[in-house]
Formats: C-alpha cells, structure tokens, sequence
C-alpha cells in the first residue's frame, strides 16, 4: 500500500469516527462504573439502579435511553454533553426528572453525596394492545 493510500484510508477512518454518533460511542453507565451504580430491576421494558457519586467522583461519557430520575439528595452535578458545553444542575431530595435520550459525563461538583434513582425505558410505546 503506497503513502498516498494509506493517508486517504486513514482520513476515511477518522471521517467515520467522527461522524459516528457519540450514542454509539458512549458507554453504558452501570458498566463504565459498576462500583457506583447498582441494578435494582431490569426486564423487557425497562431497567431501575441506584447511582452514587461522592463529592470530586466523576462518570464518563455514558447514554441513557429516555428515563425519569429520582433524586433522593441534595446535590450539585456538573453535566458535559459530547460537544464540550457542560450545565450545572442542582437538585433536591424528592425532585422528580423527566429525560429524552441524553448522552453526557458528570461530576459531583457539590460537598455532599449525589443519590438518585433512575428508571430507564427500553420500549416506550404506551399502551399495548390486546
């Protein structure tokens, strides 16, 4: 393979990387840090864990599916989308989130424990019939 190819191929690669959407890219978050988030229930519809993060602990770039989050404490996370932009999000206990698709890092940026239960839609489609 001469040099002139091997550029073009490895342009195409990168091109394809990074025209590949980041929700492929990103990880699972309860397999990116098992140790931080735990798995209540999982079936066909939908999944429900605990996620944990002390004050200064980080999770990576991670997806989730729409979802609703339950926030069982005060806390103040800091959240970066793929593009770099980032939001600070400040929640109290019994605050309640609905989520479309979301793909994004996080921070505890906060003094105390961020604990929030978040229940994940595998299918969402309403009512089925029957």
């Amino acid at each position: 393979m001469n040099r002139k190819t091997k550029h073009i191929l490895s342009g195409l690669l990168l091109s394809a990387f990074l025209l590949t959407p980041m929700e492929l890219v990103a990880q699972d978050p309860v397999k990116l840090a098992p140790d931080k988030l735990k798995v209540i229930l999982e079936n066909d519809t939908l999944r429900v864990f605990e996620a944990r993060l002390k004050p200064g602990e980080k999770l990576g770039m991670h997806s989730h599916p729409k979802s609703i989050a339950y926030f069982m404490s005060e806390f103040k996370l800091k959240s970066t989308l793929p593009d770099g932009r980032s939001v600070i999000i400040e929640k109290k206990p019994g605050d309640i989130l609905w989520r479309e698709p979301v793909t994004h890092a996080e921070e505890n940026i906060g003094t105390t424990d961020l604990v929030v239960l978040v229940i994940e839609f595998k299918t969402f489609e309403g009512t089925e019939k029957k």
